[in-house]
């Protein structure tokens, strides 16, 4: 029940890999917390009703500044800023209240941070906006108790211009049943115009019943496209309780049931005003156990808010659910031993239980599952848990390398090691045994602590190894008093350091005019390793007429599996040009080759 602390960073980089969302820039929030995500985040998925048979018609085309009424489902209510609400107003153009103005419907948009404007409002595309004969507004109910959405589709309406009237455009809003969330969908905007992209219209949220709040996505802006959509939602930090039932298993229990419990989850500092309001959609759970084994959890069951969840696994990260609950979906990220349970968007308003089975190990020790509770729009603001149950640790049955798998470091570099000592369940065992170390394929290989280590009370040891000489080598772990306990890395090669040196291999004696010489020149770095693979350039830099088998005065050649670069010189032609002078550089690297010319016989 902590704030995100050093600890679980780890789950932030996990968090990062498992939404693609996780940090994007996204509306400021509003004095009380609301704050908005459009489509780079919010997935768009329109609802057609028109055609539905619940659906109501509200409209009597042609209309103009018409208001209608609309009186939610007995059962239903939507909560608005904390208060409740069964019946709102739809105006015609492009907006809704939950505050009864009679027959006024203002065409007239404005800046919703001004205090004059209407008061309780959602602007969908609050504008000058007519209903003609081709058009509706229509409102119909979907989905399945706590989870319905009821929806405003106005359809094909105009927006009116002085001269001709703009349109038809497309556009909803729908409101979330439980979660109290508020999105707008943009499916059709006409000729794609500067009014009909929202150059006159106002897009956002404001209440004033008992204290001012007002959040803007725009006014007066061509900020609207077609497929967009709008997520209207809290932002802030949360707080919860949780608990871990059983907390004692018992050895060896073959798919123990656990279940993790988060109950009293609000916001931080948002009670007053979006306290009713979804809150969050992931939980991540850091596995403590069965390290070695593949997707070792199984997650059986998952209640938000009292309601059991439809859930499945996935074989990698989930993404967005969009806003249709209740589902949920977990996977197991084997490479960070971490379960990620993610619901419908901000699905989690009070409280979720998540249940779950997994193998214990045959030995007790004290373990801890630890992780995070967040909205995947806002991770930083999300809350860290730990909780504990008992198992004991085994004897040590081998060692296991961080980071286990081939490598590569370069000559004269360290390389570090974390060896951790674990049981034949792979649990680590915290132990005061010491740990000899030594290399297999190299005998140049030297231990930062020396090839004998204890653990001094710990399950784990950290070191590092360095070598000058490039080849392939692994580590071996081995118990100091049982050599049958071992581990061995994954094979570690070493490649050449820096190139330090060129290294001329071809004869420097005097060449005959007009006659052709291999020059061959090795690099190698400085402790005689060589380079495979690299750019050598020979370049004619005297007087002269000599020239490489390409023809020109100088020629790119890559260095073979030696080390050694080759290059056909033809000499100068004349004497009196005294002698060629071949410059050899990579890099910065510069070496240079002189060959006296001599007369032919």
């Amino acid at each position: 029940m902590n704030r995100i602390g050093s600890y679980s960073v780890f789950l932030i980089f996990a968090m990062l890999l498992f939404s693609t969302n996780a940090l994007a820039d996204k509306g400021q929030p509003s004095t009380k917390g609301f704050t908005w995500a459009d489509s780079q985040h919010v997935l768009f998925d329109w609802i057609e009703i028109s055609a539905d048979p619940s659906v109501t018609q509200l409209s009597t085309p042609p209309d103009d500044d018409t208001l209608y009424t609309v009186n939610l489902p007995v059962d239903f209510s939507f909560n608005f800023y904390n208060r409740n609400f069964s019946t709102f107003y739809v105006s015609e153009n492009g907006y809704l209240t939950f505050r009864n103005y009679g027959t006024t419907s203002s065409p007239s948009n404005n800046d919703l941070s001004a205090s004059a404007s209407i008061d309780s409002l959602i602007a969908v595309f609050w504008d000058s906006l007519r209903v003609s004969t081709t058009g509706n507004i229509y409102y119909a109910v979907k989905g399945t108790k706590p989870y319905r959405k009821a929806i405003i589709e106005f359809q094909d309406v105009t927006v009116v211009a002085p001269t001709e009237n703009l349109g038809p455009i497309t556009f909803e809003v729908i409101l979330y049943e439980t979660t109290n969330l508020i999105k707008l969908q943009y499916l059709d905007l006409g000729s794609l115009s500067i009014r009909e992209r929202g150059g006159s219209a106002t897009i956002g949220l404001k209440f004033e019943a008992t204290t001012f709040d007002s959040l803007q996505y725009s006014v007066n802006t061509t900020s609207l496209s077609e497929g967009l959509a709008i997520l209207f939602y809290p932002s802030d930090n949360l707080l919860t309780n949780s608990a871990i039932s059983p907390a004692v298993v018992a050895p060896g229990t073959s798919q123990q049931s656990f279940k993790l419990s988060f109950t009293a989850i609000q916001f931080q500092l948002l009670a007053d005003s979006l306290e009713r309001m979804g809150k969050a959609d992931v939980v991540s759970i850091k596995n403590p156990i069965n390290k070695s084994t593949t997707d070792p959890i199984t997650v059986t069951d998952v209640r938000v808010d009292g309601n059991s969840f439809f859930i499945m696994d996935t074989i990698a990260s989930p993404r967005q659910l969009g806003l249709e609950g209740p589902y949920a979906t977990w996977y197991y990220d084997n490479a960070t031993d971490s379960l990620f349970i993610r619901t419908s968007t901000l699905a989690i308003r009070d409280s979720i239980t998540i249940e779950f089975q997994e193998d214990i190990p045959t030995t007790p020790k004290k373990h801890e599952f630890k992780g995070l509770l967040y909205a995947e729009y806002h991770p930083l603001q999300g809350i860290s848990f730990k909780e504990n149950f008992n198992i004991i640790a085994s004897v040590i049955d081998h060692y296991v390398f961080t980071p286990a798998g081939v490598d590569t470091f370069r000559a004269g570099v360290s390389k570090a090691f974390v060896l951790q000592a674990q049981d034949q369940y792979n649990n680590p065992v915290t132990n005061s045994q010491s740990v000899n170390l030594s290399s297999i394929g190299s005998s140049t290989v030297m231990f930062s602590r020396g090839t004998t280590v204890p653990f001094a009370n710990s399950d784990t040891i950290m070191f590092s190894v360095s070598d000058t000489v490039a080849e392939d080598f692994r580590v071996l772990a081995e118990n100091a008093t049982n050599s049958n306990v071992t581990g061995l890395s994954g094979v570690q090669t070493v490649l050449p350091a820096t190139p330090f040196a060129l290294v001329t291999l071809s004869s420097t004696a005097p060449i005959t005019v007009s006659t052709s010489r291999l020059l061959q020149v090795r690099v190698e770095d400085q402790y005689g390793n060589v380079h495979p693979d690299s750019s050598l350039k020979f370049k004619k830099v005297s007087a002269g007429d000599g020239q490489f088998s390409n023809g020109l005065d100088s020629i790119i050649v890559l260095t073979n599996s030696s080390g050694v670069g080759e290059a056909t010189y033809t000499a100068s032609s004349l004497t009196s040009y005294v002698g060629d002078t071949i410059q050899v550089s990579l890099g910065s690297l510069v070496d240079t080759i002189i060959l006296p010319l001599q007369a032919g016989s």
